[in-house]
């Protein structure tokens, strides 16, 4: 009878050890999504700031 506790408490820890590892893999791969993003907007942003200085760049060298 203990050994049929035993093995199935073992058989609930594997799986919440498994649960987790789940779990810590979609946070990884959700930050990683995040980071992307995150890095596409900062991207853009920067090229949108330099076209911006290009553009006051070029309307004082015509003045």
């Amino acid at each position: 009878d203990l050994q049929v506790h035993l093995a199935r408490y073992k058989e609930e820890i594997i799986q919440s050890i498994t649960n987790i590892e789940t779990e810590c893999v979609i946070k990884i791969m959700f930050q990683h999504q995040i980071r992307k993003h995150l890095e596409c907007e900062l991207i853009e942003e920067t090229q949108s700031l330099r076209n911006e200085l290009l553009d006051r760049k070029d309307i004082n060298e015509v003045m």
